[in-house]
């Protein structure tokens, strides 16, 4: 059988050369499809993965790090006091409209991060520095997302929500899963910008000492706030992965 199949495949070399031509293009094309969609499902995770905390804190309910639900800000007391917690507190990640020089406006995703810390920060930076940021009005924003933003500079004002903000710093390939850039500033006014309560906030960023159990801290926060659940750095990167990859 396997003879006559080779027979008659030497028999017309021309239609053989074209279909193993057909076979190896798709080969390729499967392999470059599969590369480009693992590379893009990673950054489902992008804030988690790069975000330096140890413990992600959060509503009962999440599932993805782009759509939190908004829990109390005085909880992250409770943390705090946790044997083996070097540090927790509140993060902002919420949605909100850029207004543009040309008049349109942009949905964006804001992040709020801890002044003191910095904790969650935008990270690659091509131009200024992650403590910028606390200048007066300050965001970070993306030279990648330049074509949506009406191509804004170090210096350049914007209004989010209808309140100033000016670019201090550019990262470089801080892109999420959604096509919805990401703007990183202080926490209090990333509450300004989205139009959230004060004391509300997204999640709570646990960095822990150094040696310390991060599932055994999990545990402990989930006894002391049932309210909450709490997940390594890992795990909740494979959970907003796994939202995609299963939800979509």
């Amino acid at each position: 059988m396997v003879e006559f199949a080779v027979k008659t495949l030497l028999a017309d070399r021309g239609k053989m050369f074209t279909a193993l031509v057909g076979v190896v293009f798709s080969v390729v094309l499967v392999n470059i499809q599969g590369g480009l969609f693992f590379g893009l499902i990673q950054k489902a995770s992008m804030l988690v993965d790069h975000g330096r905390a140890d413990i992600w804190v959060g509503h009962k309910k999440i599932h993805n790090v782009d759509f939190p639900r908004d829990i109390p800000r005085r909880w992250v007391h409770r943390i705090r006091t946790i044997p083996g917690v070097a540090h927790a507190e509140p993060y902002v990640v919420g949605v909100t409209q850029m207004t543009l020089p040309s008049g349109g406006f942009e949905p964006v995703f804001v992040v709020g991060v801890d002044e003191r810390t910095l904790m969650g920060n935008a990270w690659n930076l091509s131009q200024g520095r992650p403590e910028d940021v606390r200048r007066t009005d300050g965001i970070i924003v993306d030279e990648l997302e330049d074509e949506k933003l009406d191509r804004p500079r170090v210096g350049d004002l914007r209004e989010l929500n209808g309140v100033r903000a000016r670019v201090v710093a550019k990262s470089h390939g801080v892109m999420g899963f959604l096509v919805n850039p990401y703007v990183f500033t202080t926490y209090a006014r990333a509450v300004a910008y989205t139009g959230k309560s004060p004391d509300r906030c997204s999640y709570f960023l646990v960095r822990l000492e150094e040696g310390v159990d991060p599932h055994a801290v999990c545990q402990a926060i989930r006894s002391r706030i049932p309210e909450v659940e709490a997940y390594t750095r890992d795990e909740y990167s494979r959970i907003s992965v796994n939202y995609w990859m299963t939800r979509t």
